[in-house]
């Protein structure tokens, strides 16, 4: 029987606890240890831990210890910062893991974790759940196929409104350091939609597990509400093989749209969302069309993915390797592109029932959409300060160093 424990069962953490519950309740995997912070669960859910015979513990380095040696996969939903050090514990403790994207909030964090994984001979595995859906396999091969040509541009857009709430929840959220000091890069592009960020660079490979190689990156960062960090971005990446990647973000919008996301090749389209994907060629006429998985399979998805892993070494995961690019994407963005604060004349104020309020660039929505058709970034004609960075050169980069914030 397969041995996991989480660290960390509140916010998205819950969501990993119910994972090891479904899972465990499956037959597939022997939920072990937990580690839980006072107050962070009700007395009900303690029950239905106990009633598992799941160990609880209330700090990592004591669950680590006790089961080194015993754990096939130990899974980190913590706060961005956290993932480093906890990564390297339980892997050393002899643990496989899976931690939650963004894998690091800096390159050299990443590039240190892929290095502690080699060295314990373990798998480290990234929860950009996305890339483990059936339907995003099926993508990258029609891509690698050459059906359609070659790629030429790769684009999404997402308006994902998010409350003064979403900010409140813990001591990071929208921040690019954390209480201590520590870089966290917390944004749209580096948390809630970074799924689809990750997607278009893995669909930018050149082989199956690979992903872009990235030349440079030009971007704008935007920002409405009392954060430190943006809550609206634009980003074109180019690949060193001329492959276009723009991506559009935001959570200072009224209503949620999209993920929305293209593919554009020689031969034709692949238009994808969260409920299918449409095929088309140059003409417009549907080549294929097929639905994305189930919300409900979704996770089962990614538990497959990471139990083929610990039986196969070849089995496909979203590996450090893989989820670095992301990194180096956004940490370029960052060291290159200054956060705009824009003026209050654009920006309308709601309060829901609950008194929680959300801020909304008045313009963004319809600007995002027209520059999602247009094929570039917003400008300084759009919005005032807009003007979008010059190319960032990748060469030689080697992850974030604070330039623009010392």
């Amino acid at each position: 029987m397969i041995n996991a424990a989480v660290i960390g069962v509140s916010g998205f953490g819950a969501v990993h606890c119910g994972d090891l519950f479904r899972e465990h309740e499956a037959g597939r995997v022997n939920f072990a240890a937990a580690v839980i912070h006072q107050n962070q669960v009700s007395p009900e859910y303690l029950e239905r831990l106990k009633a598992l015979n799941v160990e609880i513990f209330t700090d990592y380095p004591s669950m680590l210890a006790k089961h080194a040696g015993k754990l096939d996969i130990c899974c980190i939903p913590t706060g961005i910062a956290l993932h480093r050090p906890m990564t390297e514990a339980a892997l050393a403790a002899g643990a496989n893991v899976f931690v939650e994207k963004p894998v690091a909030p800096v390159l050299a964090d990443a590039e240190a974790m892929e290095a502690a994984a080699r060295k314990a001979g373990k798998f480290v595995a990234v929860g950009y759940q996305t890339i483990y859906q059936p339907e995003t396999r099926r993508i990258k091969e029609m891509i690698l196929s050459g059906k359609l040509g070659k790629v030429k541009r790769l684009k999404c857009y997402t308006l994902w409104p998010r409350k003064n709430a979403y900010y409140g929840r813990n001591g990071w959220a929208g921040a690019l350091f954390n209480q201590a000091g520590e870089p966290v890069l917390d944004s749209p592009f580096t948390n809630a939609v970074a799924h689809y960020l990750n997607l278009l660079l893995f669909y930018a490979g050149n082989t199956f597990e690979g992903t872009a190689d990235v030349k440079s990156v030009e971007a704008g960062m935007f920002r409405v509400n009392p954060i430190s960090s943006c809550d609206t971005a634009d980003i074109r990446v180019l690949t060193k093989d001329e492959k276009e990647i723009l991506f559009y973000v935001s959570h200072a919008i009224p209503a949620t749209d999209g993920p929305i996301s293209d593919i554009e090749c020689e031969k034709g389209t692949i238009h994808y969302t969260q409920q299918e994907t449409i095929v088309t060629d140059l003409q417009g006429n549907e080549i294929e069309r097929f639905a994305s998985a189930a919300g409900g399979e979704i996770r089962k998805n990614v538990w497959n993915g990471l139990l083929n892993r610990l039986n196969d070494p070849n089995g496909f995961i979203c590996t450090v390797k893989l989820a670095s690019k992301a990194v180096l994407v956004s940490n370029a963005v960052f060291d290159s592109a200054p956060i705009v604060d824009l003026p209050a004349s654009l920006v309308d104020i709601t309060v829901d029932d609950d008194r929680n309020t959300l801020r909304i660039i008045r313009p963004m929505e319809e600007l995002i959409k027209r520059c999602y058709q247009e094929n570039r970034l917003i400008s300084s004609a759009d919005l005032p300060g807009a003007a979008p960075t010059v190319p960032f050169d990748l060469e030689n980069y080697k992850g974030f160093t604070k330039a623009l914030y010392r």
